[in-house]
């Protein structure tokens, strides 16, 4: 029920905490299952944090259990669904607070964004994310607060990341706060049974719409323009967000570049040199 990669990676990203979640995993699903009148298919697919189960209920209607880790970005993800009813994400139908387990439509896999062209997947995007982003209550947490000072910032990048947390601060004083997908890029949008888009696996935080751009210039890297140095293309894929989103330049621009550097600090944490190559090029088109 649960796959052993997934439980291999969750034990290692998350040490001993995560064993008794692990071992616990099958008699939680197990007795949703029951109390829900479910019946599993056998098909599943693992993510970084949660698991998604297709699973019929009593009237033979396909439908996704999912059920995750709860990290500090995804915890909340149930209420982001719910706040968005089914407008522009995926609808949740049932959620049991006490396992963070919830019930939700079944969404066509192999239909994400990757399967368009890049501006057609643009224009989708623009579109989807007018309709999520909403007036944010204090319930969720701010998006800016990851960019406050971490024990895990690189001497390379440390001081840099102080200075655009301090400017963030003065620039985003008395902003008015939506609430936002916090992870949105190409494979979290699939079709519906009627071929409706709807984004899904949100990680929501409340700040400014322009926060929830950055992943949408650094996925699809290898579909940059070739003719075009990636700096360019990264501005020229910006400017059209921008034309299509009508969000604000500066905002975005200063969001972009603090996420990327970010981004940047935790590649070269990791000894990722690809990514941080990619991370590095978006900080200096955005500068």
């Amino acid at each position: 029920m649960l796959p052993e990669d997934f439980a291999a990676r969750t034990l290692r990203r998350e040490g001993p905490a995560a064993a008794r979640w692990l071992r616990e995993y099958p008699a939680v699903v197990e007795g949703l299952l029951r109390r829900w009148e479910l019946r599993p298919t056998g098909r599943r697919q693992a993510g970084q944090v949660g698991v998604v189960h297709q699973v019929v209920d009593a009237a033979n209607t396909t439908l996704a259990l999912k059920l995750g880790w709860p990290d500090r970005w995804s915890r909340h993800e149930v209420r982001g669904l719910l706040a968005w009813e089914g407008n522009g994400a995926v609808r949740v139908l049932r959620h049991d607070p006490g396992s963070g387990a919830f019930l939700m439509e079944w969404l066509r896999p192999d239909t994400d964004l990757t399967g368009l062209p890049v501006a057609g997947a643009l224009e989708v995007s623009a579109r989807l994310l007018g309709r999520l982003h909403r007036p944010a209550g204090p319930d969720f947490p701010r998006a800016v607060d990851d960019h406050r000072e971490q024990p895990d910032w690189t001497p390379r990048y440390a001081s840099r990341l102080r200075e655009l947390s301090r400017i963030l601060d003065d620039v985003l004083a008395g902003e008015p706060e939506y609430l936002l997908h916090g992870d949105f890029h190409y494979e979290n949008v699939l079709r519906d049974q009627d071929g409706t888009w709807r984004a899904i696996d949100p990680k929501p935080v409340r700040g400014p719409r322009e926060y929830d751009l950055l992943p949408l210039l650094r996925n699809r890297v290898d579909e940059y323009p070739p003719h075009l140095d990636l700096e360019t293309a990264v501005h020229e894929r910006l400017e059209e967000l921008l034309r299509l989103t009508g969000l604000d330049r500066r905002l975005a621009r200063l969001l972009t570049h603090t996420r990327s550097l970010a981004d940047a600090n935790y590649a070269h944490r990791l000894g990722e040199t690809g990514f941080e190559k990619v991370a590095l090029a978006i900080a200096r088109a955005t500068a």
